[in-house]
């Protein structure tokens, strides 16, 4: 397993984000992070961002999932309100 697949098999456990559209889209990221012409102090920082990414990719995707769920239920309710006038 090269280190780019282990920090993205590590990086989506931990932060339990294993969507395949955003795996797809940080993969150049993280290529780039173990790339030689990227500076070594730069690479912790890097990574950190990196999580911080996958944390809030994965928090985004669960407000959109209630916020789609809600809108649902409003929809719902305001369709019965509406059939009982």
């Amino acid at each position: 397993m090269s280190r780019v697949d282990a920090l993205l098999q590590e990086l989506q456990t931990r932060h339990r984000n294993g969507h395949p559209g955003f795996l797809a889209a940080v993969r150049p990221l993280a290529i780039a992070i173990f790339d030689d012409r990227t500076p070594d102090h730069a690479r912790g920082a890097l990574l950190e961002r990196l999580a911080e990414t996958f944390d809030r990719d994965r928090r985004v995707r669960d407000d959109f999932a209630e916020t789609q769920s809600e809108w649902r239920r409003y929809i719902a309710e305001l369709k019965r309100y509406l059939l009982d006038l």
